[in-house]
């Protein structure tokens, strides 16, 4: 053949491709060379490659023209805290607050604090009794009240805490003689375990090497420091590695990462946090260390994502960055810490904005003729604590506890900024509330006798006695007003 002529016979190289009815080439008839079968399918995929990018092409058109708002809500796993009875949650940068509801707890009790199982299948509810003592509740993940932690006559219990199996709950247990001992609690047969029977011990937590973690000290005031023992209790010893502190404040266990955080002043004198699983600790490993702005014994800290932790102080959050330990974010008025928890299976408040009179609590079972009364002294003393610079510094919002109100005659009161105290209200003689005295403790009996307090809302009084001109008030005694 002839350079440039056009070979038209059917020969086996260039045997002409029929095209099915489907938009698809139909196979060669038998008989012709593997190569042509090569170019059969190699065409075939080239095709569907096609079909393919035209598919998607189209599918973005679409998408494009019906596309939806995008959701401005937080993840699933969200930084969560308990604040007048509800859960406070944001993202990991401390934006998008939303509060979520908590157990109904019996008795209108309210929740203050929440801690996580593990697996995060369940909480640990503590509630104030209003007389010193807490109520220890068992919590579903979904807010729904379990049993109550019952404990013997003349003990309460304090820092809870779920054992690995969450079978039992780890505490602290006051009991005679100011005595704070740690002791599990057996859910199934509502029966305690003694775990520590010297010193004063608090914050139990079961890690997932099965040691148990707790604050030790030795006369319950001064050397607190983070110790250690065997889940029955034995072996007990100082927490691994904390040299690199010079003094210790407090420690924190994040359960969902097994991370515990030790916390006080580096050997440099400045504020810091050592970090590590609880493998690093109990084995002597080498931990990281990072330095904070500030931190104080009561304060909580966890993570928040594989990159940043909060340090928390029950009224102020700080959000840091592990990466270059800068701040991400400061979050204020939240409350306890809970953690990084999954909220999908959490209802949200129906009121989203906290209102100014949350902050009054038991407002809802004070007599009618009281309520204006006391939210006007409210109003009062919560422009005093907005004006206190230290309570500014650290976040300290103003609050009220309503303790008791007896014969619609006689209310007990506590209020809190950057102190706190019990203020006693009563009836004057034209029947109209006034404050009748402030007290930081049990009151003399001058005080209650001026304003006839019954023995139902003061117990107790120190009686005074004259001794010549000089008057002491020292002899503790019944109120004798019924």
């Amino acid at each position: 053949m002839e350079p440039g002529q056009i070979n038209s016979s059917p020969s086996p190289d260039n045997q002409p491709i029929v095209v099915g009815s489907g938009g698809l080439p139909s196979p060669p008839s038998s008989g012709h060379d593997k190569g042509l079968l090569l170019r059969w399918v190699l065409l075939i995929a080239v095709s569907l490659l096609l079909l393919a990018a035209i598919g998607t092409i189209v599918f973005i058109l679409v998408s494009h023209r019906t596309k939806k708002p995008v959701s401005t809500l937080p993840q699933a796993h969200q930084l969560c805290f308990v604040r007048l009875n509800y859960l406070n949650c944001v993202n990991k940068v401390g934006t998008n607050r939303i509060r979520y509801r908590l157990a109904n707890l019996p008795q209108n009790s309210r929740t203050t604090s929440l801690v996580s199982a593990a697996d995060q299948s369940g909480f640990l509810a503590t509630s104030p009794n209003g007389d010193g003592t807490n109520s220890i509740w068992t919590i579903s993940a979904n807010m729904q009240v379990g049993q109550q932690v019952q404990l013997p006559s003349g003990q309460f219990g304090a820092t809870p805490s779920w054992s690995l199996d969450n079978q039992s709950v780890l505490l602290e247990v006051d009991g005679a003689n100011n005595s704070r001992q740690i002791e599990r609690y057996l859910l199934s047969s509502n029966s305690l375990e003694l775990l520590t029977a010297t010193g004063y011990n608090t914050q139990p937590y079961q890690t997932k090497s099965g040691q148990i973690i707790y604050n030790h000290s030795s006369d319950g005031q001064t050397n607190w420091l983070p110790y250690m023992m065997s889940s029955d209790g034995s072996k007990s010893q100082p927490l691994g590695d904390v040299s690199s502190l010079s003094s210790i404040l407090g420690f924190s266990y994040d359960p969902v990462t097994d991370t515990i955080f030790v916390f006080g002043n580096s050997t440099s004198g400045q504020p810091a946090i050592i970090y590590g699983t609880s493998a690093d600790f109990i084995n002597n490993r080498t931990v990281k260390t990072i330095v904070v702005p500030a931190i104080g014994a009561s304060d909580q800290v966890s993570y928040v994502s594989t990159n940043s932790i909060v340090v928390s102080n029950g009224s102020l959050g700080t959000i840091l960055s592990l990466t270059d330990q800068s701040q991400i974010a400061v979050v204020q008025h939240f409350g306890n810490l809970v953690g990084s928890i999954n909220t999908a299976a959490l209802q949200k408040a129906k009121q989203q904005t906290e209102q100014q009179f949350e902050r009054i609590i038991n407002l809802s079972t004070a007599p009618q003729d009281f309520v204006p009364y006391i939210e006007n002294q409210f109003k009062a003393n919560d422009q005093s604590c907005q004006a206190n610079a230290a309570a500014q510094a650290d976040g300290i919002d103003f609050e009220m506890t309503i303790n008791q109100v007896v014969s619609d005659s006689f209310a007990s009161v506590s209020q809190a900024c950057t102190s706190s105290s019990t203020v006693y209200y009563a009836k004057d003689s034209s029947g109209d509330w006034a404050e009748a005295f402030a007290d930081q403790g049990t009151p003399t009996c001058s005080q209650v006798n001026q304003f006839k307090f019954t023995s139902q809302i003061i117990p107790q009084c120190y009686n005074d006695i004259k001794n010549g001109n000089q008057t002491a008030t020292n002899q503790l005694i019944t109120n004798p007003n019924q």
